[in-house]
């Protein structure tokens, strides 16, 4: 499967999806100019991932995510990331999702209770 490596900008997170490393990571600020153009094809490869390669359902796949920032716009596509993680955490499959913080910042812990209760998917709060 081929990974996405995308380099950080002002307005986008670096991105670093590595199946063989078993992990994904989405790391720095989130204000694409098209967050559908940004995030489909993050949430189309892993769906890909679980869904054709069949990894095996024993072995733990990470999904890091260090974003102090988001707008309104990717966070409605990250509800859909969500929904895909939430399928196959349901699936069986190990993936460990944490999503690191400032312990100080209450609007993004509420942000991401708020993603768990949406998706019904299991996030990890972990303060930097």
């Amino acid at each position: 499967m081929t990974t996405i490596q995308l380099e950080k900008s002002d307005l986008t997170p670096a991105v670093n999806f590595n199946a063989e490393q078993r992990l994904m990571e989405i790391d720095g600020r989130c204000i694409p100019e098209d967050s559908h153009a940004f995030f489909t094809p993050l949430i189309h490869w892993v769906g890909d991932l679980f869904e054709n390669k069949t990894p095996n359902i024993t072995e733990e796949y990470n999904f890091v995510i260090r974003c102090e920032y988001y707008n309104s716009a990717s966070a409605k596509m990250l509800v859909y990331l969500f929904d895909k993680i939430s399928e196959i955490q349901k699936s069986g499959h190990n993936l460990v999702v944490s999503w690191h913080c400032a312990q100080d910042d209450p609007d993004m812990i509420e942000s991401i209770n708020d993603y768990i209760s949406l998706s019904d998917v299991e996030i990890y709060i972990k303060h930097d």
